[in-house]
């Protein structure tokens, strides 16, 4: 068979090419090569140089290498051919110089300043080149002063250095592009085919909005110097801009002969196919250019972009995240990354990568846009229509939003003329959502179901196989307490995509309301069947079983959601919350560890990991880890809080009051800091001006219970207890939540007023009969007062609302034991079924086996909770008493006197000394 023609061509010319030279010595090929640089051929002369260097190991031969290739914009290579030349000490000036050039071509400036600092002196033009470089470097860097002294130094080294004199323009245009254009016009008087300043002059042009006058001057310059690469890629951008994207298909083909295929002129092609549509090409043009350069940031970007428009979502996510990691000052790669999990259908992880942002108030009006979409579509009209109104804010001006201003215009009072904006921006763009979205979201806050669902009929035309309009529909069918209609839409909205997530979660609430939790679990269910990986849908199972109070199960579906995803943040802090929850924070520290090292800058997950530390005893590592969350986010006013919360807790109020201020300052419109202020004060003693906040938030928001709740509080504090009462009533008068009524309850309480506290948590119950929550803070005051026979019955009921929580099943086996009641161990084995490890369940059951005389076993039991909890004395002391039950004295001596080392007053203490006493 013979080979195919083409292969053997490219062999033979591959031969030819090694071959070439292969008799020639060392020098005779070095000549060679600077002959085909004269004769700007700079592929025969890498030839020639690779063809020497195999001959002979040559520190010029790396140098000459590196000019070389530097030429052809293959920087990668020419930095390590500069750094073995500068190995080998030959012309450390060149090669240096050569390297630092490079290097800011890679976007490495700081080590192009580091590396400067370390060149030795040369000529005067050298060290005008080197200044210069470093001028660069420092403007690379944002710092601008600098910048201004390097290219001073460089013209006091040679006063009519060209490239010094574009820096400080260049540097000045920033601020003074009229002065900047006087300034270049005087250089070009000067030096009028300085192609540095007729570049800079295209670019001033440029910026005025003269594109054709740009363009002339930047073919100017490619004329009088055909191995320019910086100005053809400057005029295959601007041609591509403009929608030439033949002429700009010329430069770029100008250009790879000069680069190959460089990552900047990859991504100059890639984008001039994108923007003519052309996918593939796109996708295949800018994989090239990364293939060379992996971490340029600009094509990152475009990949990410060209991977979303052609729905290869996993390359897209991967590519975005690597912008926002390489770039995490910028927005882009947060926007880009929240449109790749947005077209994921997976709005909350779009929110999540975006909420630092949201939360420092950047001002991106395309990431707000995005956030508010995001928002639509986890049935957050009010956020979303506020979201939409901040964008449009930041661009009043802009026709791309008109969405945005169209809210922005309705949240003014302009209800009209915003709703027509929107009208208008949806109209215009025939294929856009967005504007629809928008729209929808203002219409459903407002409650006009009409409207919004003529909206949602648009939407629907524009993409007829989009779920979202069935899901809308959905939505303004339950609005309209019509859910026989809503399951027929969000049944639509699965036929066109069965793994939509929104609306299984509809369908499943639907379940949930009607009391069928095992329809709700199976939509879930086969939900994981077509995506086993699914973390929101194992999250919302996780749900239902703690609805139900079954903690082993909702450990196993947090457990699989962490596994299935341990990228993802949301389900590595649900599980370890979950753990901290069960007061088990050595459960959580390993998982918020591992997490935290592969995210170092994610802040829920430092905050979450400060608190795991506090929870496990280990306040010095809590501490560095709130510090270094300040760090990097000083300007985070919920951080403050944080810190000021954990200050106040180690007896700080000092500094706890700094950190409330500044969150004040940062969210001057939020409650909390204010509240946090007045803490921290009544800690100092200063309880009037604690108090003047108090009535301060009352003026400023009388409808609000915020300040009258904040006043009982301090009250309570300072055992004001009828004037404690008398301000929480004004609260529940202005919102009865039950938070604010336990509030009362407790002062009335406190103030001995029982009759009307029992009185009024009677109430409570009546008016809440399926609140678990509320029946086991009414049994557990029951129990506070030893009234043990009045809290067994509440522990009941909440046990039959939520028959799978352990800590309820706790709570009512111990109320058991204390009325001696037998079913008391039964109950304690239940509990210990659900929460094995916990402590004080192992407590309960221990003692629960103990009053059926089962001594030994209880010892054993009693033995675990001790070493899950040995800072407990309590669970000591049941053991010890266990131990003698047991008839093994030495060893209840011994946890007796742990105890006693510890305790020097009190019931343990009194319980300790009187079991010592029997041994």
């Amino acid at each position: 068979m013979k080979p195919h023609r083409p292969l053997l061509l490219a062999l033979a010319v591959s031969l030819a090419l090694t071959a070439t030279g292969c008799g020639d010595s060392a020098d005779a090929l070095m000549a060679k090569a600077r002959s085909a640089i004269a004769a700007r051929e700079p592929k025969a002369a890498e030839i020639h140089l690779k063809n020497l260097l195999r001959k002979q190991e040559r520190a010029d031969a790396r140098l000459l290498l590196g000019q070389v290739h530097a030429a052809s914009g293959d920087w990668r290579s020419a930095e390590k051919e500069f750094e073995r030349a500068l190995e080998a000490n030959h012309d450390p000036v060149a090669a240096g110089l050569g390297l630092a050039e490079t290097r800011l071509q890679l976007g490495e400036w700081r080590k192009v300043i580091e590396q400067l600092a370390k060149l030795p002196p040369g000529t005067p033009a050298d060290i005008a080149r080197a200044q210069t470089l470093l001028g660069r470097a420092h403007a690379a860097g944002g710092q601008r002063e600098a910048a201004q002294a390097a290219y001073q130094a460089a013209l006091q080294a040679v006063p009519d250095h060209v490239p010094a004199r574009v820096g400080l323009i260049t540097l000045s245009a920033a601020r003074d592009l009229a002065g900047a254009q006087s300034a270049v016009d005087e250089l070009l008087a000067r030096a009028p085919d300085a192609p540095d300043a007729l570049s800079l002059k295209g670019d001033i042009e440029l910026a005025a909005g003269r594109v054709e006058q740009a363009a002339a001057l930047y073919a100017r310059v490619a004329g009088a110097e055909p191995l320019n690469r910086s100005v053809r890629a400057k005029l295959a951008s601007l041609a591509s801009e403009q929608r030439d994207y033949a002429g700009a298909q010329r430069w770029i083909d100008e250009l790879k002969k000069l680069t190959g295929p460089a990552v900047g002129t990859m991504h100059l092609q890639a984008l001039n196919d994108f923007r003519q549509n052309r996918l593939e090409p796109a996708r295949d043009a800018i994989m090239a250019g990364l293939k060379n350069s992996p971490d340029y940031l600009p094509s990152l970007a475009l990949a990410a972009t060209i991977h979303l428009s052609l729905n290869s979502l996993e390359q897209a996510e991967n590519n975005a995240r690597q912008v926002m990691e390489r770039a995490p000052n910028s927005t882009l790669g947060y926007r880009l990354l929240a449109a790749t999990y947005l077209r994921m259908d997976a709005p909350e992880r779009a929110l999540q990568v975006m909420a630092p942002l949201l939360e420092r108030e950047v001002k991106d009006p395309l990431l707000l846009s995005l956030a508010g979409e995001a928002s639509l579509r986890i049935g957050d009209a009010a956020r979303s229509a506020q979201l939409f109104s901040r964008a449009a804010a930041l661009a009043p001006d802009d026709p791309s939003q008109k969405t945005g201003r169209g809210v922005a215009r309705i949240a003014a009072g302009d209800r009209e003329g915003g709703m027509l904006d929107l009208e208008q921006a949806a109209e215009l763009n025939p294929s856009g959502i967005q504007a629809d979205l928008a729209l929808i979201a203002q219409l459903l806050r407002d409650r006009q179901y009409d409207k919004a669902s003529a909206a949602i009929e648009r939407l629907a035309r524009k993409q007829p196989e989009n779920p979202l309009a069935d899901n809308l529909r959905g939505t303004i069918a339950l609005a309209r307490n019509d859910p026989a209609a809503a399951r027929r839409h969000f049944e639509a909205a699965l036929t066109r995509q069965p793994t939509y997530f929104a609306a299984v979660s509809n369908l499943a609430a639907l379940d949930l309301r009607d009391k069928q939790p095992q329809a709700a679990r199976q939509r879930y269910l086969k939900l994981l069947e077509r995506e086993p990986r699914h973390v929101r849908a194992m999250h919302a199972l996780a749900q239902i079983a703690a609805n139900e109070g079954d903690q082993a199960q909702t450990l196993q579906w947090l457990v699989k959601a962490r596994d299935a995803d341990r990228g993802s943040v949301p389900a590595t802090l649900a599980l370890a919350r979950f753990h901290l929850a069960a007061n088990q924070p050595k459960e959580a520290l390993p998982i918020l560890q591992e997490a935290a090292g592969a995210a170092p800058n994610q802040l829920e997950l430092l905050e979450a990991l400060g608190n795991a530390y506090l929870g496990a005893g280990d306040e010095a590592q809590a501490v560095l880890t709130f510090e270094k969350m300040l760090r990097a986010r000083p300007d985070s006013a919920l951080l403050q809080m944080r810190m000021a919360e954990f200050r106040l807790k180690r007896g700080e109020p000092e500094k706890a009051l700094a950190s409330y201020r500044k969150a004040a300052e940062l969210s001057p419109k939020a409650v909390e800091p204010r509240a946090g202020m007045a803490g921290a004060l009544v800690a100092m003693g200063k309880v009037a001006e604690a108090r003047a906040i108090a009535d301060a938030l009352q003026r400023e928001s009388p409808r609000s219970p915020a300040g009258a709740l904040l006043d009982g509080d301090i009250l309570a504090q300072q055992r004001r207890l009828p004037e404690a009462v008398a301000a929480y009533r004004r609260a529940l008068a202005l919102n009865r939540s039950v938070p604010i009524a336990l509030r009362l309850h407790g002062a009335l309480l406190a103030d001995n007023r029982q009759a009307e506290a029992d009185a009024m948590m009677r109430g409570l119950l009546a008016e809440n009969p399926r609140d678990a929550a509320l029946k086991v803070h009414a049994a557990m005051i029951e129990g506070s007062r030893k009234r043990w026979d009045a809290a067994v019955p509440l522990y009941r009921e909440a046990a039959a609302i939520q028959p799978g929580n352990a800590a309820v099943l706790n709570n009512l086996a111990w109320a058991l034991i204390e009325t001696r009641d037998p079913s008391a161990l039964a109950t304690a084995e239940k509990a210990h079924a659900l929460a094995p490890r916990s402590p004080e369940v192992l407590d309960t059951y221990g003692t629960a086996l103990l009053a059926r005389g089962d001594a030994a076993r209880a010892s054993e039991i009693l033995r675990q909770a001790v070493s899950a909890a040995p800072r407990v004395p309590a669970y000591r002391v049941r053991l010890a008493e266990a131990l003698i039950a047991r008839g093994d004295k030495v060893e209840a001596r011994k946890e007796l006197d742990t105890v006693l080392a510890e305790v020097r007053a009190g019931p343990t203490f009194e319980q300790a000394q009187g079991l010592l006493r029997r041994l």
